[in-house]
């Protein structure tokens, strides 16, 4: 049977990010959102366009 090369438990004692760190993380996070929320804007038209030329197509 294999065994684990590592200790999954190591570190859980200490925190994931400094206490301090929301506020940088809150800043990152609402940046990548907002990125991500540009990738969507045009899909709507750019599917509607595109079965309305489908249609047209002989």
């Amino acid at each position: 049977m294999p065994a684990a090369q590592f200790d999954q438990f190591e570190n859980l004692d200490r925190p994931v990010m400094p206490a301090d760190g929301m506020e940088n993380a809150q800043q990152v996070w609402e940046a990548l959102s907002d990125e991500r929320e540009q990738y969507l804007e045009s899909v709507r038209a750019d599917l509607i366009r595109a079965a309305i030329l489908q249609k047209a197509a002989p």
